[in-house]
């Protein structure tokens, strides 16, 4: 008899009594007690236990803690289990169904999960770094940035999505821009000017020169501050000329 079941695998590691302290994913453990709990629980047990003796792994089984479905030899330990009459495919199954240990499995996710946040994180699990697109919902209007990895798996920028604007939203949005860096021009002018107007006072003892000095280096910065804002608030006009074709 032939099993095919990945939990057929894993009987086999009860049966071979492989001792196995860590495992690549996605290996599954199995809890040696779970195995004997439920091999007892469908009157297998004795049976079980008999075969492990006389097939010459009871040092193995005794020695081993938990059992581990990545060892290569279980498939085909478990299809002799399955062939001398122990246990039927489905019992097995149900045996191994019971005795599975999901302890790695929660810590495998939440590792997976922490390194999902971080590019790094992302580009280990998944072959490495993605490549990035950017796609607009027709409906919403909202565009996001979809990083594909070699694998194919897909990572959305939720944090950097944004809405398309339509001509009249854009419009809308640089005048208002406009119109606040226009009050803020203003209000940088006016306060330059009255900085402006203190230094007229004449320095007559140190306390003053201080002050005025400080007032100086205030209007500097204020002015750089202005200055840029008048560059950002200029037009740039292109003239392009036509010339129908002879």
């Amino acid at each position: 008899m032939t099993t095919t079941a990945k939990p057929s695998a894993i009987l086999a590691a009860a049966a071979m009594g492989a001792l196995l302290l860590s495992f690549p994913a996605p290996a599954a453990q199995y809890s040696k007690l779970g195995i004997i709990t439920a091999a007892k629980s469908a009157g297998k047990w004795d049976a079980l236990k008999s075969w492990i003796a006389a097939s010459g792994y009871l040092d193995e089984w005794q020695a081993a803690a938990f059992f581990s479905d990545s060892y290569p030899a279980f498939a085909a330990i478990t299809n002799a289990v399955a062939s001398s009459g122990v246990a039927t495919p489905a019992e097995i199954e149900t045996i191994l169904s019971a005795a599975r240990d999901t302890a790695p499995d929660a810590l495998l996710s939440a590792v997976y999960a922490a390194e999902m946040k971080t590019a790094q994180g992302r580009a280990k699990w998944h072959g490495g770094l993605p490549v990035s697109s950017f796609a607009t919902n027709e409906t919403t209007r909202i565009i996001e940035r979809i990083d594909r990895y070699p694998d194919l798996w897909e990572w959305i920028d939720t944090a950097a999505r944004r809405k398309a604007l339509t001509p009249e939203e854009a419009a809308r949005r640089a005048t208002k821009r406009r119109s606040a860096r226009q009050t803020r021009v203003k209000s940088l002018q006016s306060r330059i000017d009255a900085l402006q107007a203190t230094l007229a006072v004449p320095a007559t003892n140190d306390e003053l020169i201080v002050s005025q000095a400080k007032t100086r280096l205030e209007i500097a910065s204020l002015q750089r501050t202005l200055d840029r804002l008048n560059a950002q608030s200029q037009t740039n006009i292109v003239t392009v000329t036509v010339t129908p074709a002879p």
